[in-house]
C-alpha cells in the first residue's frame, strides 16, 4: 500500500453532477486516462497560484496540502491520482516476493444516471456515498480504496482476495441499497477485476483486463462480480496496444505529478534560509486554526525580528546581511522544538515562530531563552546582533490565529520603539 508518510493527493473534484456528463459511450480505461491528463492540465494552471510541497521544513503545510491535493473531495477516498500512484507502488514492490500478485478491482455503480434523472442528484450523491460505506466496511483498509472516476471506485490489494470478497461487496450492496432506497430505480453495482503476478504485468494491463471484466458484467446486467486471472500480455493479443498506451500515460502521468510536487516546493520555500516562506506559513495557521478551534488548547506566536540587519547592509553590504539572515535563521531552527513551526516572514530578517501548546508563560521563558542565544552566540559575528521579539497566546488574546499574528506584530513593533533585544506581550498593548 501507498506510505501514508508521503501524503500525496490531489485535489480533482470528480463528483457526480458538477463535472462530466454522461455519453452513450460505455467508459473505458483508455478514456479514464484520458480524462485524467485532461484534469491535470487544469491542476498544472491551479498550482501556478500556489500550493504546497514537501521538504523538510515543511512537513506539517505540505501533509494538509497534499491530502487535498490527492483526495477526492465528495467521498474523502483517493482520488485516480492517488490510484495511479499506489498501483506503480505495488507493482514496483521493493524488496517483496517475486511471485507475489497485486488485483486491482473496479467497482461501477449501475443505473446511477438514470436514478440522477428520475430521483435528483441528491439520490444519485447518496449512492455514491452508499457505494463508499460498503466498500470501506468490506475492505475494512481505507487506503486501498479509490474514487477511480465518477460512478467507480477501484480496490487494490497487493494479493488475490477472496472470492467471497468480491461477491460479498455486490450482494452487501444490493441489500443496503433496496433498504435505503424507495425510488422505482433502486442501484447496485458491477465488479470487474484483475488479478496477475506482478513482476508480469504492467499497469496498463491490469487497468485493461480490469476493466474488459467490468464491462462484461456490466453487458450481462451489472449486480454481479468478475475477476480473471491475468497472465502477460502476448504480442497478438488485440487489447495489448492498448495497455502499452494505458502505460505510457500513467507512466507520463506520474512524472509530472512528481515535477508538480517539485514546483510546489519551490513556490513554498524561502530561497536564502530554505524555511518556509510566507505563504506557506499562512497556509499552516490556516489549518492550525481550525485544529485549534475543535480542541480548545493553547498555543503562542513569537515574531521574531533582527535588530541590526541595516547596520550589516550599510557596513558590510547586502551579502553579507544575506549570510547575517541565514546565520539567524539556522540558530533559530537548531533552538526550536519539534513540534514547532518556523518560517521566514516578510522579508529581511524576520520570522514567525509557532508554539503549539504553549501558554504564556512558557511563550515568554522561549523568548528570553532565544534573545539570550542569539546575543551570546552572534558575539562571533563581525557585527554582533540582537533580536526583538513579540509574542501572543490563543484564545487568550485572540479568538482566530490571523488577529493573533497582528497582535504579535505590533508587540514586537512596540519592542523595537522601547529599545530592541527586549520581549513585548501583545496583552500588555491592551
Amino acid at each position: 500500500m501507498v506510505d501514508p508518510g508521503r501524503m500525496r493527493r490531489l485535489n480533482v473534484v470528480y463528483n457526480s453532477k458538477r463535472s462530466v456528463k454522461r455519453t452513450s459511450i460505455q467508459p473505458t480505461a483508455f478514456l479514464q486516462i484520458c480524462e485524467v491528463l485532461h484534469m491535470s492540465e487544469k491542476l498544472r494552471r491551479g498550482l501556478r497560484r500556489g500550493t504546497s510541497g514537501s521538504p523538510d521544513e515543511l512537513d506539517i503545510t505540505a501533509a494538509e496540502r497534499f491530502k487535498k491535493l490527492y483526495t477526492d473531495p465528495f467521498t474523502g477516498l483517493g482520488n485516480m491520482f492517488d490510484c495511479l500512484v499506489t498501483l506503480d507502488e505495488v507493482l514496483q514492490g521493493v524488496g517483496s516476493r517475486e511471485d507475489r500478485t497485486v488485483c486491482l478491482i473496479l467497482v461501477d455503480i449501475d443505473r446511477l444516471s438514470e436514478l440522477n434523472v428520475q430521483a435528483g442528484w441528491n439520490k444519485g450523491d447518496q449512492a455514491i456515498l452508499l457505494a463508499r460505506t460498503t466498500l470501506l466496511d468490506v475492505v475494512g483498509d481505507p487506503a486501498c480504496v479509490f474514487r477511480f472516476s465518477r460512478d467507480t471506485f477501484a480496490l487494490i490489494d497487493g494479493g488475490h482476495p477472496a472470492d467471497g470478497w468480491a461477491d460479498e461487496i455486490v450482494a452487501t450492496y444490493r441489500s443496503r441499497a433496496s433498504e435505503v432506497f424507495s425510488t422505482e430505480v433502486v442501484p447496485t453495482v458491477s465488479l470487474g477485476g484483475a488479478v496477475a503476478r506482478a513482476d508480469k504485468v504492467t499497469m496498463g494491463q491490469l487497468i485493461s483486463r480490469a476493466n474488459d471484466a467490468l464491462q462484461r458484467i456490466k453487458k450481462q446486467g451489472g449486480d454481479a462480480a468478475e475477476i480473471c486471472e491475468v497472465g502477460s500480455c502476448p504480442p497478438e493479443d488485440p487489447v495489448g496496444s492498448q495497455s502499452q498506451l494505458l502505460t505510457a500515460f500513467a507512466d507520463q502521468l506520474l512524472q509530472t505529478l512528481d515535477i508538480l510536487e517539485d514546483m510546489s516546493t519551490v513556490a513554498l520555500t524561502d530561497p536564502l534560509t530554505q524555511l518556509p516562506n510566507q505563504r506557506a506559513a499562512e497556509i499552516y495557521l490556516e489549518n492550525l486554526e481550525d485544529e485549534a478551534e475543535s480542541s480548545g488548547e493553547v498555543l503562542s506566536i513569537l515574531l521574531v525580528d533582527g535588530d541590526n540587519l541595516k547596520e550589516y547592509n550599510s557596513k558590510l553590504g547586502y551579502r553579507r546581511g544575506d549570510e547575517m539572515i541565514s546565520w539567524l535563521a539556522d540558530l533559530l531552527r537548531s533552538s526550536k522544538r519539534s513540534e514547532d513551526f518556523l518560517a521566514r516572514w516578510f522579508m529581511g530578517d524576520e520570522f514567525l515562530l509557532v508554539l503549539p501548546r504553549t501558554g504564556r508563560d512558557d511563550a515568554q521563558k522561549v523568548s528570553g531563552r532565544l534573545r539570550d542565544t542569539v546575543r551570546c552566540q552572534s558575539q562571533s559575528l563581525e557585527i554582533p546582533i540582537t533580536v526583538s521579539v513579540g509574542t501572543a497566546t490563543y484564545p487568550h488574546d485572540a479568538d482566530n490565529l490571523f488577529d493573533l499574528l497582528t497582535l504579535a506584530q505590533d508587540a514586537c513593533r512596540e519592542a523595537k520603539e522601547r529599545g530592541r533585544d527586549r520581549t513585548v506581550d501583545g496583552r500588555d498593548l491592551n
